[in-house]
């Protein structure tokens, strides 16, 4: 394995996954790390910059992942639950991110529908 991993998020008990990750394991290039609904993630920290976003994360309290040794990631379905996050002084549940995870897609499903309905009209 090359210490690369490939990321999937699914439902527990999703038989498709399940075969994917065994044809994966087979070609034994990339190392799998499925993250389940009923999984933890935690982050350790995460940073901003010009050439992008980079963060550590321990999922269920045992696994440390860098974002740099992820090759790519699948969401196959589920959601993912944070361990709960404090940010400059206020304590942020899965809720509260999953309420604005869910914002921020909604604003960029409308952007597009906008952006397509003007270059249609051109």
């Amino acid at each position: 394995m090359n210490n690369k991993y490939v990321f999937i998020l699914s439902a527990d008990n999703d038989v498709s996954v399940d075969k994917v990750i065994s044809w994966i394991k087979y070609y034994n290039v990339y190392d799998v790390v499925r993250i389940n609904t009923n999984d933890k993630i935690r982050f350790i920290d995460i940073t901003i910059a010009n050439d992008g976003i980079k963060f550590n994360i321990i999922i269920n309290d045992h696994l440390k992942i860098s974002s740099k040794d992820i090759y790519s990631y699948w969401y196959r379905r589920g959601e993912i639950k944070y361990a709960p996050i404090q940010y400059f002084g206020k304590l942020y549940d899965n809720i509260d991110i999953g309420a604005n995870i869910n914002k921020y897609y909604s604003l960029e499903f409308e952007h597009t529908i906008e952006a397509l309905g003007k270059a249609k009209r051109r």
